[in-house]
């Protein structure tokens, strides 16, 4: 896979947890975010480990 190839899958899943966060659909991506943000105080830091993680959840799936 191209460098060119991984920023777009980023930039896919970035998007997939901005539309959950604004939509609210799951409830739990706004909870992980706003408790993250409290923590660890950066938008783009915070927005990896969300992707990583719900990248981890879709593949054990």
């Amino acid at each position: 896979m191209s460098s060119k190839d991984l920023n777009f899958a980023g930039e896919a899943v970035f998007e997939a947890i901005n539309n959950q966060i604004q939509g609210q659909n799951p409830p739990e991506t706004q909870q992980t975010y706003d408790r993250l943000m409290k923590e660890i105080k950066n938008h783009d830091e915070v927005m990896k480990y969300i992707g990583v993680e719900s990248l981890g959840l879709n593949i054990r799936c």
